[in-house]
């Protein structure tokens, strides 16, 4: 076996990969795949577009939930849908065929019944109405019942438009708007507010598993919003994506695309656990949030970073050169009991989840 050829940086040694830990749903260019921990392809579910939106799960009925697009403008079919896909059979089916002006891009989430046998998609439903000569989003709550799929809706209030975090427990979210960081309940009624002067935009966020009146959210460093209180502290400099350790003494967070960070609160000290080395071009729109599996023992994190592969030369009335660039991507897998991690390198992969 070669050599890998990304060089990482890390706090903990990197062992041999796990082949019997928990399985991830991953999309590798524009393909819905199915892994093992240790990075081979179990079955791939095909096409599913070209824009990366969240995936719902189903524990019980081992099927996961996406929104699925046309692949592009040159492709002869043009469809909208919530798609099915069961890991028992490798089947996909249509759970609800959208008009092409709807879309469900950033929210999905599979919610339990009280009974745990049935339960329901919980998602945002976005609709482009033109107005006025001007084009207006409308976004609206969703519930769809699989077996019943006729969605039924719940406005969302108009200036919270960026879903940061779900929580089950209190069953609300986290948004950001317009005027900064918004608490809104199942019904879309804004419950509280965080204003822009505290936190201006926010990326990604994570409810305190305890069950405190707490979220963590990422942006310009790392929020911790007390909702009950609505005070608002930062305690990291730099950080987007944070997401609760289960025990809920630490916070891992994105530092960039290229760097997996660690925040304790014991000791009020944040550190890189892996990061690509050398990282010249740190870039913070790609980063992902770490992914923490159910068990709470293995977490997967998504690393990039742009590396430079060579200048264009001058030509055809071009006045300045290009830069070239290529990327480095690595799926990184960390197994917290035994303190190490292994590696899946290979092309870009827009989101993922255990499974």
């Amino acid at each position: 076996m070669p050599p890998p050829q990304i060089q990482l940086e890390s706090s903990i040694p990197e062992i041999a990969p796990r082949t019997d830990g928990p399985e991830l749903l991953v999309e590798h260019e524009g393909r819905m795949k199915r892994l093992g921990s240790d990075g081979r392809e179990i079955h791939d579910f095909g096409q599913v577009g070209p824009v990366a939106c969240p995936v719902a799960y189903d524990p019980v009925s081992r099927k996961a939930y996406r929104y699925v697009c046309a692949s592009g403008f040159s492709s002869m079919k043009d469809f909208s849908q919530i798609r099915a896909f069961s890991m028992q059979s490798g089947e996909v089916s249509v759970v609800q065929e959208l008009p092409l002006n709807q879309w469900v891009l950033w929210f999905l989430e599979w919610v339990k019944s009280a009974d745990g046998k049935n339960g329901q998609l919980l998602g945002i439903w976005a609709t482009d109405r033109p107005i006025d000569g001007q084009v207006c989003i409308e976004h609206r709550l969703f519930v769809i019942d699989p077996d019943d799929p006729n969605p039924k809706f719940r406005p969302l209030c108009r200036d919270a438009y960026k879903p940061l975090a779900f929580c089950r427990r209190r069953r609300t979210m986290a948004f950001s708007g317009a005027e900064g960081a918004y608490l809104v309940g199942l019904r879309g009624e804004r419950i509280a507010s965080l204003g822009a002067d505290q936190l201006d935009t926010a990326h990604g966020g994570s409810f305190d598993p305890s069950g405190r009146p707490q979220v963590a959210l990422g942006g310009n460093g790392i929020h911790l919003w007390n909702f009950e209180t609505n005070s608002c502290s930062r305690f990291t400099r730099h950080g987007r994506h944070p997401v609760w350790s289960s025990d809920g003494q630490s916070l891992w967070y994105a530092g960039s695309s290229a760097a997996l960070m660690r925040y304790d609160f014991e000791t009020g000290r944040d550190e890189t656990v892996i990061a690509i080395q050398p990282d010249r071009f740190p870039d913070f729109w790609k980063s992902r949030a770490p992914a923490i599996s159910r068990c709470g023992r293995f977490l997967a994190a998504m690393l990039s970073t742009k590396r430079l592969k060579g200048v264009t030369q001058r030509a055809g009335g071009i006045e300045t050169r290009e830069r070239i660039f290529s990327a480095d991507n690595c799926l990184c897998i960390l197994d917290l009991q035994r303190a190490g991690f292994w590696r899946i390198e290979g092309s870009y992969y827009s989101a993922f989840r255990w499974i």
